[in-house]
């Protein structure tokens, strides 16, 4: 879900009201409010008063319910260094990729370094100290998901967040099209050129 004004969505505080409820006793749901929020890094605050607002409702039903937190600007969790979320059992979730609509995108093709600097810079910092998950994990640069430059970001990320013990979620496990470059397996159940990829680092 992308936002723009964490302040005027009244629909998902009633959303996040009705599931909160309807899965309180259930233990395996995770509560995310925001997968990528269109917010500027200046906003931060208000974005995070507006988590802490939906976090303190899921917790008024469940109090220990898993929670993933979100940065701005769809990825950074910068601000969370210095102003920690201040509820236990939480996660806290970015980007996994760099995408053509991104502005990552041209300085990744610029700047060999570029995704060292981007996930070091906090990611690493933060996950001294709390868990991390890259959400939508998978290498999403170029139109057909499965170019030279997306696996080799894959790679390149992957050597990034392992040290740190840092977890991630792909986009989809099996394909339901022909054409679907996302998924770790295709239509017939091989492993796709992502899915090899994935298998050959985890097998090291």
């Amino acid at each position: 879900m992308y936002w723009k004004d964490p302040d005027n969505n009244n629909d998902l505080t009633k959303l996040i009201e009705f599931l909160a409820q309807r899965y309180k006793d259930s233990p395996n749901v995770i509560y995310g409010f925001g997968a990528e929020p269109d917010i500027p890094s200046a906003e931060f605050d208000r974005w995070f008063n507006k988590q802490l607002q939906l976090a303190n409702i899921v917790r008024k039903h469940n109090p220990k319910a898993l929670l993933l937190i979100t940065g701005t600007d769809q990825y950074k969790l910068s601000g969370f260094i210095d102003k920690p979320f201040p509820l236990d059992n939480i996660i806290y979730q970015t980007g996994g990729y760099i995408s053509s609509h991104d502005e990552g995108f041209r300085q990744r093709l610029q700047n060999p370094e570029f995704l060292k600097q981007r996930y070091q810079s906090f990611v690493h910092k933060l996950a001294e100290k709390y868990p991390i998950m890259l959400g939508e994990f998978g290498g999403n640069v170029s139109e057909d998901f499965s170019s030279d430059i997306d696996l080799q970001s894959i790679r390149e990320i992957l050597e990034i967040i392992k040290p740190k013990g840092i977890h991630y979620m792909g986009y989809r496990l099996s394909a339901y099209t022909d054409g679907d470059r996302l998924s770790l397996f295709d239509i017939t159940g091989t492993l796709s050129i992502r899915g090899k990829l994935f298998s050959e680092y985890f097998s090291k």
